[in-house]
This record gives C-alpha cells, sequence and structure tokens, in this order.
C-alpha cells in the first residue's frame, strides 16, 4: 500500500494479527495508538518520518527506513508493552535533523534489534526510562554529538557495534553508552571503535541524583587510542558522592585495549565503602589499571601498565593482536581467568568449555570464525545473493562485501514465516537453510548492515511444480 492517506485508513481498519505492508515512498510520521497484535512492515524504498506507539501491545516495526523530513524523526514509545522494532535503517542525514529513539517508563517488553543508526540527534540515539528494554544485533555509527544510549531505567545492550562518536560543533557528548540511572543492566559482548571526547565508551554515574543499581559488564571489546578517548570504562565520577555511587557492580572478562588515561577507572568515593561494597572486578585485561586498588574488589587482570590490586592481578605485556584476540604469547590469559565468575559465553558467543577459562573477552581460538569488523564508513553491498526452494526448504546463499552482519527473512503474504541472522562477515560466502511452508509465493528479504548503511535484495521464490 502507499500513499500517507492509505496508511491511515489502513491502520483504522486494522484487525489483531494483521500486516501492513508500505510500498516505496516517503511517508509522515506514523501515529499507532490502543492496537495490538498488528505488524507494520515496509518494502525496500518505504521509508517514515517518524512513529508515536501508545496504549498498544504486541506491536512489530520492521524493515523500514526513519529518515527526518525539516524535524528531528523520532520513534516513541509509551504506556505499551511488547513492541519490537527489528531491521530498520536509521539515518538522520549528515549535518540533518537526526534520528532518535524515546522509550518512556511506562514502556515493557520494548525490543530494538539487527537495526542501524546512522546521523542521531545530539546528544543521544536511544533515550531509556523504560524498565526492560532489549537493544541488541544493532549498528550504530557516525555519532555526531551522539551518545549511543542514554540509560535510565534497565535492561540489556547485548552484542552491539558502535563506532564514530565524533565531534560536530554542537557539543560533547561522544560516549557510546551512557547509564545516568536505573537498573538492573547488563553491557555485554558489545565492540566499540572510534570516540572523541566523551567520558568513556561505556559510562555508568548518577544523572539528576539518579542511582544506578545492579550492573553487569562483561565480555565487551573497547578499542581506540585517539585524542580524547581518556578511558575506556568508567564507573562514577571523582566527585560522586559515595551515597550516589552505583552500587552492585560487575566487570568480568572484558578486553580494553583503550583508554590513554586508563582503561577502567572508578570514582574515588569507592575508597570510603566497605570493600563488599566495591565493584568486582575480575578477569579483565587491556593496557592500563592504574591507581585503583583502593577502590575495587579485584582478581584474575592482567594489565600491562599499573597496579596489580591482588595476589592475581599481573601486570605484565598481555600480549593481544591488534583487534583484542589472544595470541599463542598470552600465557598470562589462557586458562586464567576465575572460573566462578566467568561467563559461560564470550564475546562471539563461544562456550568456555575447554579447559579454564581465558582471562578477557575472547577466548583463545574463537579469532578465526570470529565476525570481521567492517571498514569505517564503508556501505555494505551485495556480491551475490542465490535462492533456491524445495518442498519444505528454501536456501539463501550470500556474498557480501563490508557486513557486519547478515540477515535472510521469509515473508508469506507479508507475514514473517522464517528468519534468520549471522553476525559477521559474509565475504567467504553465507549459507541460510530456513524450513518454509510447502504452499504459496514466497519473498526472500536479505539485508547485509554496515557501518555506513545497509543493502537490501528482494527475490522471489515460487513454489515448486
Amino acid at each position: 500500500m502507499g500513499g500517507n492517506a492509505a496508511l491511515t485508513a489502513a491502520l483504522a481498519a486494522a484487525a489483531a494479527g494483521d500486516t501492513i505492508q508500505l510500498a516505496p515512498g516517503a511517508y509522515a510520521p506514523v501515529t499507532v495508538t490502543g492496537r495490538a497484535d498488528l505488524t507494520l512492515t515496509g518494502e525496500a524504498g518505504a521509508s517514515v518520518a517518524g512513529m508515536t506507539i501508545t496504549g498498544s501491545q504486541r506491536i512489530v516495526v520492521s524493515g523500514l527506513a526513519v529518515t527526518p523530513v525539516g524535524a528531528v524523526a523520532s520513534l516513541s514509545v509509551a504506556s505499551s508493552s511488547a513492541i519490537t522494532f527489528r531491521g530498520l535503517q536509521l539515518d538522520g542525514g549528515a549535518g540533518g535533523p537526526g534520528v532518535n529513539v524515546e522509550v518512556a517508563a511506562t514502556a515493557t517488553g520494548v525490543v530494538i534489534v539487527d537495526s542501524t543508526f546512522l546521523h542521531c540527534s545530539s546528544p543521544y540515539c536511544i533515550r531509556a526510562f523504560s524498565p526492560d528494554l532489549l537493544i541488541q544485533h544493532n549498528t550504530f555509527d557516525e555519532l555526531d554529538d551522539s551518545d549511543a544510549v542514554h540509560g535510565f531505567g534497565g535492561g540489556v545492550i547485548r552484542a552491539n557495534h558502535m563506532d564514530h562518536a565524533l565531534p560536530h560543533g554542537g557539543g560533547n557528548h561522544n560516549d557510546f553508552i551512557q547509564i545516568g540511572a536505573g537498573g538492573p543492566w547488563t553491557i555485554d559482548r558489545n565492540w566499540f571503535g572510534v570516540r572523541t571526547g566523551g567520558a568513556a565508551s561505556i559510562w555508568l554515574d548518577p544523572i539528576n541524583g539518579g542511582l544506578i543499581h545492579d550492573a553487569v559488564i562483561e565480555n565487551n571489546v573497547v578499542t581506540g587510542h585517539y585524542a580524547g578517548q581518556y578511558v575506556g570504562i568508567f564507573v562514577g565520577g571523582d566527585g560522586t558522592a559515595a551515597a550516589l555511587l552505583p552500587r552492585n557492580i560487575t566487570v568480568i572478562n572484558n578486553t580494553v585495549i583503550s583508554g590513554l588515561s586508563n582503561s577502567l577507572r572508578f570514582g574515588r568515593a569507592y575508597a570510603t565503602l566497605p570493600v563488599e561494597q566495591r565493584p568486582l572486578v575480575v578477569n579483565n585485561t587491556g593496557e592500563r589499571l592504574l591507581d585503583m586498588c583502593d577502590r575495587i574488589r579485584s582478581g584474575h587482570n592482567v594489565f600491562a601498565v599499573g597496579q596489580a590490586c591482588s595476589a592475581t592481578d599481573v601486570i605484565a605485556n598481555p600480549h593481544l593482536d591488534a583487534s583484542g584476540a589472544l595470541t599463542a604469547a598470552s600465557t598470562l590469559l589462557l586458562e586464567r581467568a576465575d572460573p566462578a565468575v566467568a561467563p559461560p559465553d564470550d564475546f562471539f558467543g563461544y562456550a568456555r568449555t575447554v579447559g579454564a577459562p581465558d582471562i578477557g573477552a575472547i577466548e583463545f581460538g574463537a579469532t578465526p570464525a570470529a565476525p570481521v569488523p567492517a571498514k569505517p564508513h564503508a556501505r555494505a553491498r551485495f556480491v551475490s545473493v542465490k535462492v533456491a526452494r524445495s518442498l519444505h526448504h528454501l536456501v539463501v546463499r550470500v556474498r557480501a562485501a563490508n557486513a557486519a552482519r547478515v540477515t535472510a527473512t521469509i515473508l508469506r503474504n507479508g507475514r514473517i514465516v522464517a528468519r534468520a541472522t549471522h553476525a559477521g562477515s559474509a565475504g567467504r560466502g553465507l549459507k541460510f537453510a530456513l524450513t518454509t511452508p510447502r504452499h504459496g509465493t514466497l519473498v526472500v528479504r536479505v539485508r547485509a548492515f554496515g557501518p555506513g548503511g545497509s543493502a537490501l535484495r528482494l527475490i522471489t521464490a515460487r513454489a515448486r511444480p
């Protein structure tokens, strides 16, 4: 369907379980109020200038571009539950009005996955007051004076790729993740790249007196050696009073090859708290752990420069490669982690099952099969996409260039019947084997995501005679 009037009419007439598919074209901001069990999706070339969802449940928004027209293009959710944003391309335009997502405290079960954020509106791409938001498998890039996430509620920030948070003349909001209140928070398996200015790649400190509690920071890879990139992971400012410091904080199995002054930094007032109330900092590795021993509970950390804060900490070269992965020379890390606190999987999702776990985010040997970071600023593109359909299955073979993630979605009559995702570069070729209905015409939607933008391919697969 196409046209703003047609979309408004379709929303008004839609019944529970319906899918509304937008034809290519630019649509005015969309309002969804008091609806349930509705899917809103788009064909290639369909874009909206924003969306507001209120008083609704079980809404899925997928496959759309979000593009500003004269003002910030915002997706906002309030007084709703089970809202999913999937496979969106949000691009505020270089020097343009920007894009963002606003999730109110009255919104629960909100999911933002498999989407790309570019040129967000300063100071954030996503601002979340929701108690249980899931932000997973997204790409954030070209963040002009914008943090990727401002968190004030709670939730999970997992397996995202964040790069190029740079000054753009309008401020200094260049932290990738900034948590100002709330909990519990889980921040795990994220990759962080270039950032200049701001406080840290991961920053936890109260904003307007908000209390942060129960935060787990694990299996993250923090990179970057650029001017202004002083700290990798930052918990509590030196000016933060002890009563307001983030509490029940766990920082484990991270690899931080960043931080010109410190890879990990914790507020000065932690030294005034009982030891058991200080952050637990275990199984981390990287470049610098300086002057933090009286502020943390430490163990099994290996840093190139700094002080050993426990009998199991080591200050020596961890012999990581340029990506932060362990090498054969990383003998101080191999099977040296404390298994009592090490997460069961590593940064890439590989199980830590062979012997004792390794220190850091990446288990030794995981790198060859791991995702290959896409080239900075470049847009993903397809080299080839081939589809073969049998009686019960559909096989999609994809080769793509500069792809950080590839998804294959199968639709019949506008509804998703199968879906699969591969995290990593598809340069060597990928194969998706999906179970599908025997009858009917299927639409295969293949999307490749890169830091500079995504590529979309639609293929019709007809039933075999």
